[in-house]
């Protein structure tokens, strides 16, 4: 959710959700849909999508050493 309230304009309301899917070790597609609640109809966005690409490198970062750090901190 996001919004902006410019001045002397309608506030802008707009709720976008989106999802990850890992298509190899390397490379995870992202996508996101989106949709304007609230604004000034001339310029309200009716549907807003993001796509991209993630590119993770090999042996650039350890995820599974990153994931266990996240659960000690979580238990403290």
């Amino acid at each position: 959710m996001h919004g902006v309230s410019p001045a002397g304009q309608p506030t802008e309301l707009i709720v976008n959700g989106g999802a990850r899917h890992k298509i190899t070790r390397q490379l995870t597609l992202m996508l996101a849909l989106g949709h304007a609640l609230r604004g000034s109809a001339e310029d309200r966005p009716r549907l807003l999508v993001y796509a991209g690409l993630q590119l993770n490198l090999p042996e650039a970062f350890d995820f599974d050493a990153a994931e266990t750090a996240a659960r000690l901190v979580r238990r403290r």
